[in-house]
């Protein structure tokens, strides 16, 4: 699968484009409440997730879906109405992060540049692991928190 929508289309979903680009996934393009008049990475306006879903205008088992959205309250509502309609919410990695083999990891992440997460970590759904954050050995992060750029989680927390 190599066709991405985003959802949402500002400063947390730029990063998540460049990303999923360095990824090598193409994206169809994005959804918002309304079309957006800055349009740095030329992507096609698809118009709302809900009407997009609900209207039957995509085929969701050739499509995967990433929230770009950095305010947690928000991130989790599309989070849950995705996965209400059954779609394939990815993961986001940036190649220059470090991921431990041993964690485990929900659904709808972004890991951005630098980010370092240690093993026996619990990353939970919907996460934002911000540039240069280090998050060690054991620790649990909660659904859609938010690790924000150049914070240090220590062992266990």
């Amino acid at each position: 699968m190599n066709k991405v929508v985003l959802i949402g289309y500002s400063g947390h979903a730029f990063v998540a484009i460049d990303i999923l680009e360095l990824n090598g996934y193409g994206l169809a393009g994005y959804c918002d409440n309304e079309e957006k008049k800055l349009n740095p990475f030329s992507l096609n306006y698809l118009g709302k997730e809900k009407e997009l879903l609900e209207g039957g205008k995509i085929d969701l088992s050739d499509t995967a879906f990433f929230i770009g959205i950095g305010e947690n309250s928000i991130r989790r509502k599309v989070f849950e109405f995705l996965q209400s309609k059954n779609a394939r919410i990815i993961n986001t990695i940036h190649p220059r992060s470090i991921v431990a083999n041993k964690i485990e990891l929900g659904s709808g992440i972004l890991i951005a540049a630098n980010a370092t997460i240690n093993p026996l970590c619990q990353i939970g759904n919907g996460i934002i692991c911000n540039t240069s954050s280090s998050i060690d050995h054991e620790c649990i992060i909660g659904d859609f928190s938010h690790i924000c750029p150049g914070t240090v989680l220590c062992g266990n927390v």
